[in-house]
């Protein structure tokens, strides 16, 4: 990764970010690298304390991953790894690559709203869930978010990608489905098919992958007008 970089010049943004070094992109990162995995680490100490008698540890941590937020928090907690590890290095990892990066911020971007706006007052965290919940739903989106625009080369992304990007909702729809049909769990209150009936279903589908699609080509919007000269 180069040493510096700057917003290509006549961006709308440029009197707002001057110079960004790599220097200061890996110290972010690390930052809140280490916020984000003590707070996965947390989830999974709490759920394997928690567990019922004769409930495997490792089937009780697994089954935190059936939630939208744990797994868009560890894509983004692997990436960060990833780019901390391959700070300076001559060949790019393959995970680094724009395409990537782009889906883990559009789809941890979905975590903060719709939790933000939908399960936020249906949500009483105690104790270590206070912190931990405050991270996974907050912090880590608004982090990655932030890095997103200060950090990604611009006009990374073609308009393409924002297709791409909706393969991923679209399985975990699917295994949402499929896991309620068969534990009676259907994760989220939007996808409670038994609760909301087919229709009612249909409507929060067409929602929910409406927001993905308008949120990931809002970020390729975004890419096209402001960015680095070269990725950090």
């Amino acid at each position: 990764m180069p040493a510096v970089g700057r917003l290509e010049a006549g961006g709308p943004l440029e009197g707002f970010f001057v110079i960004r070094t790599a220097r200061f992109a890996r110290i972010y990162r690390v930052i809140f690298a280490l916020l984000g995995w003590l707070a996965l680490l947390l989830v999974w100490y709490a759920a394997a304390a928690g567990r019922e008698a004769g409930t495997p540890l490792i089937a009780a941590v697994a089954g935190t991953f059936r939630f939208f937020t744990m797994q868009t928090n560890l894509f983004v907690m692997i990436w960060l790894l990833v780019a901390i590890v391959y700070w300076h290095q001559e060949r790019e990892h393959p995970l680094l690559r724009p395409v990537y990066k782009g889906a883990f911020t559009l789809y941890i971007s979905v975590t903060f709203l719709v939790f933000a706006v939908l399960l936020a007052p249906l949500s009483n965290p105690q104790g270590v869930h206070i912190y931990t919940n405050a991270i996974t739903h907050y912090v880590t989106p608004v982090a990655f978010i932030v890095d997103w625009f200060l950090f990604e080369r611009k006009r990374s992304c073609p308009w393409r990608y924002a297709l791409f990007w909706l393969l991923y909702p679209l399985m975990y729809f699917i295994f949402a489905l499929i896991y309620g049909g068969r534990t009676g769990d259907y994760i989220y209150p939007f996808l409670n098919l038994p609760a909301l009936g087919l229709n009612g279903l249909a409507t929060w589908f067409a929602i929910l992958f409406a927001l993905f699609l308008v949120l990931g080509l809002f970020y390729i919007g975004v890419n096209r007008v402001v960015g680095v000269e070269e990725a950090l």
